[in-house]
């Protein structure tokens, strides 16, 4: 995606298998559904202390400060087209 390049993000998708959420980490507790659909965010992994979440706009500042109080974390975002995102978590949060 072009828009991730130029931002220096990275870019999760289906296609690259970046677009999918770790297991056993409890990441559905950490970003319930609600706030995932409503936000447009999904949480793909924690690794140390930083929680790696897709987001349609990862230039919005106030909800990385939200999940990062929420989740004691610091966020790594990456770029997702707003449609992936939407699958992605109706098939996670079964």
């Amino acid at each position: 995606m072009e828009t991730a390049k130029q931002l220096g993000i990275p870019y999760a998708s289906f296609a690259n298998r970046i677009l999918t959420m770790q297991k056993g980490q409890g990441l559905t507790a950490m970003v319930p559904k609600d706030i995932a659909l409503n936000d447009l965010v999904f949480p793909l992994f924690i690794d140390g202390s930083v929680l790696a979440v897709a987001m349609a706009n990862p230039a919005d500042q106030a909800l990385i400060e939200r999940l990062r109080q929420a989740s004691g974390l610091e966020i790594q975002p990456f770029i997702a087209v707003r449609q992936e995102l939407i699958r992605a978590v109706e098939e996670s949060y079964a």
